[in-house]
């Protein structure tokens, strides 16, 4: 009868040394070889995810599959290798499972096609050695350049958008918010003026008027900060699909945030309570 077929899955052709040259883990088996001909027996990689849901408990290595009809007639490929899951059309997950034939087996098949070059020193240089090898063996083909930095840059400019946003509005609510607790903290010295002048009379220090101003401004912060690490901490599995990288729950980065909005709390303060400490019983009494 007809193969039950297994589901979907991304389809690659690749060549020896292009799990090396792109930096992917080979987990088990082995990588396409010299020995792999066009007259030999079909090959292929498969991903981790692929492996894992098309022979749950079962070792891939030396299972057969056919993929579809992608490029010409329909061969049976035998997994020699199981590689990492890679993020190659978006950084927010990785692909489906994903099939790398070899393109050695397959070379009529390749309408187009990338030459993947690892090599250390200025890319520009890297890329006139290729463009001059391609002019002399293929000079009929376009050839497009792109170092893998400027492929990584160009795929996260929509999240790097959506962070710069976020990242002026919250810039402008920090500066809302200290501007806020700056006059809500002039507006409680002004109220408690006569307060402040008793205590001053009655023999407490300027520094402890200073002292007692910002305890109340950082109580208030420290409500604020504990209502915001609360709904920080709901939204972090939302916001964390724009973060590739970054942990779910980031210990150093809520640390670092509460330590600046405490800063910024304490400089709203200090000029009311400078002002408050600095109050003449006599002129408030009088």
């Amino acid at each position: 009868g007809r193969p039950e077929p297994l589901g979907y899955a991304e389809f690659r052709v690749a060549s020896a040394g292009y799990l090396e040259a792109m930096g992917m883990s080979l987990l088990r088996g082995r990588d396409f070889a010299r020995t792999d001909q066009p007259g030999t027996p079909h090959v292929a990689l498969v991903s981790r995810s692929l492996a894992q849901s098309t022979w749950p408990g079962r070792d891939p290595i030396g299972q057969r599959l056919q993929f579809g009809n992608m490029d010409g007639e329909l061969e049976v490929l035998n997994v020699i290798g199981v590689v990492a899951d890679v993020h190659e059309r978006s950084i927010e997950r990785a692909d489906h499972g994903t099939v790398y034939v070899n393109y050695v087996q397959r070379p009529a098949r390749a309408r187009d096609f990338s030459i993947v070059v690892r090599a250390q020193g200025d890319p520009g240089s890297v890329s006139a050695a290729v463009r001059q090898v391609l002019a002399s063996t293929a000079a009929e083909l376009p050839v497009r350049f792109s170092s893998l930095a400027e492929v990584y840059r160009d795929s996260i400019s929509r999240q790097r958008f959506s962070l710069n946003l976020f990242s002026v509005f919250a810039v402008v609510a920090l500066l809302l918010a200290a501007t806020g607790l700056y006059g809500l903290m002039a507006f409680m010295v002004s109220q408690r003026s006569a307060e402040i002048a008793v205590r001053l009379a009655l023999g407490s220090s300027p520094g402890r008027v200073l002292g007692l101003v910002l305890r109340q401004g950082i109580a208030l912060q420290m409500t604020a900060l504990a209502v915001g690490l609360i709904l920080a901490l709901a939204l972090t599995r939302w916001m964390s699909s724009l973060l590739f990288g970054v942990q779910t729950y980031d210990p150093l980065t809520f640390v670092s945030v509460s330590a600046l909005l405490i800063a910024v709390t304490i400089g709203a303060c200090w000029l009311p309570a400078r002002r408050a400490a600095s109050v003449t019983p006599r002129r408030v009494l009088g």
